[in-house]
């Protein structure tokens, strides 16, 4: 009976503290089975609808306006202590007693922001976006940019305000920064128009370096990122998952190359965003991104339309060999008729 009455008393104290800890998370957890863009609503300055950046304690900046917003993650026009207009990627930590897949997603979101700082820290190109430092608040992660006064290249091709005359000399500049980091040991693993930026003087500027890696010896090893539109860009290498026997089926000779990306993954990357801008669509435009893939594993490249200019789609096929080692290096496409012309830009 004694027995019976400590089982008693001991699953009454286990309630009662689950109680305690379900009301606690769900404080913390406000809205936690809405899309992930919810995050922004749990923060308690946030929700009022009034809340601003803090001048962060060194350097200090201020908003001047949003220029995008999505899943606890903003990109400002902001002003440093000086007056000098710069951009400002923000990230909003949580609250410690966040539930578990909130923290995942926020824990990755800070791995990416703090990649991109150790990359773009040590890079320093006139094609690439410029580093102007970080700083991290109990509630906050920024990252400080050059202000880009421009569009994305996707952007303008969505807007019909993209000029296709220029894609030679918009290539041109993008294979300048691509052998830039290749030659620094960097692949960048994220290619797209929509992160090149064009400015105003018509100057690209290659943004987006969250999944960008260090190259350790001749390769970087491939690391996790979600599955959705980034596969139309992504070279066969990057999309063959190890140990995966029945792709072996449909590619083998990718299999010895194919658990590991290098410096060749971003020229596939290319190759497809050249094709993008040349038709302003997506590669594989049409089909979700798992049927993309299934194209991929058949060693069937992107589609190639009938009217391209010659020197373009022999560009293009020089990128999308499906053997990493047969595509050319950057050095080597500089070289290629498409973009050795008189510049441009």
């Amino acid at each position: 009976m004694i027995g019976v009455m400590v089982f008693v008393l001991f699953l009454l104290l286990i309630r009662k503290l689950g109680l305690e800890d379900d009301n606690d998370d769900r404080k913390s957890c406000a809205g936690s089975e809405e899309d992930p863009s919810r995050v922004n609503r749990a923060l308690p300055s946030e929700s009022k609808g009034k809340w601003e950046p803090r001048p962060n304690l060194e350097g200090g900046w201020s908003k001047v306006r949003t220029i995008s917003a999505s899943g606890g993650t903003s990109i400002y026009q902001a002003l440093d202590s000086n007056g000098v207009i710069i951009a400002v990627k923000q990230l909003f930590l949580p609250d410690l007693k966040v539930c578990c897949n909130e923290r995942r997603w926020y824990e990755e979101r800070k791995f990416e922001l703090a990649n991109e700082i150790s990359i773009l820290s040590r890079l320093q190109h006139k094609n690439i976006v410029g580093y102007r430092g970080c700083y991290k608040t109990e509630e906050t992660v920024d990252i400080w940019y050059e202000y880009i006064h421009g569009n994305s290249i996707k952007e303008l091709y969505l807007e019909k305000e993209f000029d296709r005359s220029n894609i030679p000399a918009y290539t041109r500049q993008i294979l300048d920064a691509i052998k830039y980091l290749h030659k620094n040991n960097i692949v960048h693993r994220d290619l797209s128009c929509s992160n090149i930026l064009l400015d105003d003087k018509g100057v690209v500027k290659l943004a987006g370096f969250h999944f960008a890696q260090q190259i350790e010896g001749n390769t970087a090893v491939p690391r996790d990122k979600e599955l959705d539109e980034w596969v139309k860009w992504a070279a066969p290498e990057l999309l063959i998952p190890d140990g995966v026997s029945d792709v072996s089926r449909c590619l083998p000779s990718l299999i010895p190359e194919g658990l590991h990306c290098g410096p060749a993954s971003d020229i596939w990357s290319l190759g497809c965003t050249v094709l993008e801008m040349a038709t302003a669509s997506v590669p594989y435009s049409g089909m979700p991104w798992w049927d993309a893939i299934v194209e991929v594993y058949d060693g069937k490249s992107p589609m190639l339309p009938k009217n391209l200019p010659n020197d373009c789609r022999e560009f293009i096929e020089t990128c999308l060999q499906f053997k990493p080692s047969n595509r050319p290096t950057a050095s080597q496409l500089l070289c290629h008729p498409f973009i050795a012309k008189p510049k441009q830009d």
